[in-house]
């Protein structure tokens, strides 16, 4: 009886092919940004659990979506299809845009590892299946960390909740009026990937930078110095103690760069 209560509150027993119908689209929605977003799994969460999760989300926010409803979700195959992919597809626009952020302060790890000497060190992230360099790692499980620290995945699920009813499900948004500033912001958005990566590692890159100018001054004034074998170990240590140093400055623009996200994600929301 407590089951089949839960389910008649919900409005499941009502109309069971409506609740089908409208949780297919919610799943569309929330399955590409769970997929998508390195905080919320990656690659390493298995299948079924990202599927197991987004059907608890979508279940969760079923009935206040369906009341927020103004027209009945098609049931015919053709326009269905449609909508659902426009779920998917917007779903992935916002998994797009806020897992940015993420891989730009990993590609800053990776900046840092090359002006240090480090290009060849590499180890196999869970997150990509990939190479990556090991600031880069570093880097990119710390903005995890902080991120979740920062209570940041409060308002990411909030402002997902909120892009129901700004984006309904049962509509289009306009695409001729929209298509050209909705192309502009995923420009700009991808093009801060390269900053954010120069600016986190701007510190060590410009430690390294004198390092080389301090042994080139020294091998000008002393050629009989192999100075070949005293730059590199040089460069390392020199990256890791500034590295050490700047570690406040990298979590407070790590900071900045999550607000920057969190507001690119609902700017984009808001432009349908």
């Amino acid at each position: 009886m407590g089951a089949e209560t839960l389910l008649r509150e919900m409005g499941v027993l009502d109309s069971f092919q409506s609740f089908v119908l409208v949780l297919g689209l919610i799943m569309g929605r929330m399955l590409p940004i769970l997929i998508m977003n390195p905080f919320l799994g990656g690659k390493t969460m298995p299948q079924n659990a990202k599927v197991g999760f987004t059907l608890l989300v979508a279940a969760l926010v079923y009935k206040p979506i369906t009341a927020s409803l103004v027209q009945p979700i098609p049931q015919d195959a053709l326009p269905y299809m449609a909508l659902l992919l426009k779920e998917i597809l917007f779903g992935a626009s916002i998994g797009y845009i806020s897992s940015l952020v993420f891989y730009a302060i990993q590609s800053g790890g990776r900046i840092l590892d090359l002006s240090r000497g480090a290009s060849m060190a590499n180890m196999l992230a869970p997150q990509t299946e990939g190479q990556v360099s090991y600031f880069g790692e570093l880097q990119f499980q710390m903005s995890i960390v902080l991120f979740f620290v920062l209570g940041g995945h409060h308002f990411f699920f909030r402002a997902i909740f909120q892009s129901f009813q700004l984006v309904p499900l049962e509509t289009f948004p306009d695409f001729i009026t929209r298509t050209v500033p909705s192309a502009q912001h995923l420009a700009y958005a991808s093009g801060q990937v390269f900053l954010i990566g120069l600016l986190m590692a701007a510190p060590i890159t410009v430690a390294t930078f004198l390092t080389d100018w301090v042994f080139g001054i020294i091998n000008r004034v002393s050629p009989q110095i192999n100075v070949f074998f005293l730059t590199m170990p040089t460069k390392m240590m020199v990256g890791l103690v500034v590295a050490f140093f700047v570690l406040g400055f990298v979590a407070e623009q790590m900071g900045s760069f999550f607000v920057a996200m969190l507001h690119d994600v609902n700017r984009w929301i808001r432009m349908f």
